[in-house]
């Protein structure tokens, strides 16, 4: 199982859009657009993918959701996934601090622009620990 960073940016996909029709349980279709990755990976379903709306132009950066990859077409460059719980949560107070960004930036590497990256076992962790913090 891997695990997959989605990056979004409020120039495609604003942060009230996403509150509106992204809901916990349901299932979301979204294009993967650039899906980079060191392993050589592919997204497959059961891989968990952590949502991030970007700091530039985003009224409300950082971590807004995650999910749980039910179907990917690379031909296609579509996945599907399932927003699990506490995605509704996140969407309403995402996580942004210091941590996130210096996450963000060791997921990324010198290349920000993209839509999905695969993450390092030590950057999942990293990133499942601060939305477990934050639930508590």
């Amino acid at each position: 199982m891997a695990v997959w960073l989605y990056q979004m940016s409020a120039e495609g996909y604003s942060i009230e859009e996403y509150r509106a029709e992204v809901w916990e349980g349901e299932i979301v279709k979204w294009p993967t657009g650039s899906v980079r990755t060191d392993s050589g990976n592919k997204v497959a379903p059961g891989d968990v993918v952590i949502l991030v709306f970007v700091r530039t132009g985003a009224k409300e950066p950082g971590i807004c959701g995650w999910g749980i990859v039910t179907n990917y077409k690379d031909e296609k460059e579509l996945f599907s996934f399932r927003p699990t719980h506490p995605s509704d949560y996140l969407k309403m107070n995402p996580i942004w601090d210091d941590d996130v960004s210096d996450l963000l930036n060791s997921i990324r590497g010198p290349m920000k622009q993209g839509t999905m990256w695969e993450m390092s076992g030590d950057q999942a962790k990293g990133m499942k620990k601060k939305i477990h913090g934050w639930m508590k």
